[in-house]
């Protein structure tokens, strides 16, 4: 039988786990078995990424859901081409990276033409 201090041990854990994300809603991470490769960071971070989506999913209504459970802000969504871009910590990074509707993320970069 488990004593009950264990049990109290255990979910005072959790609830540890739960409060030191950097996120404002608290969430424990899980890691995936295959998450989207990330090739390097923007340089500068500021830049953020650009998140590509499967083809012919609804981008505006997948964005929002991801905005909610990764807790991230996209600056941009691109309709048309199933992405959007966004600055995202690393929590909301490795959530992103996750997920089942995500196929790619590059580092968002300027780009000259000569």
């Amino acid at each position: 039988m488990v004593s009950r201090s264990l049990c109290l041990s255990a979910s005072s854990l959790l609830i540890g786990l739960l409060a030191c994300t950097d996120d404002v809603r608290p969430r424990v991470l899980v890691p995936c078995a295959d998450p989207v490769s990330v090739p390097e960071a923007p340089d500068p971070p500021e830049l953020g990424y650009i998140v590509g989506l499967l083809d012919g999913v609804d981008t505006a209504e997948e964005v929002s859901r991801l905005e909610t459970s990764c807790g991230f802000q996209a600056t941009t969504v691109f309709s048309s081409v199933f992405a959007f871009h966004a600055v995202l910590s690393q929590s909301a990074l490795d959530c992103v990276r996750c997920d089942p509707v995500v196929e790619s993320i590059v580092p968002n970069r300027p780009m000259f033409l000569d």
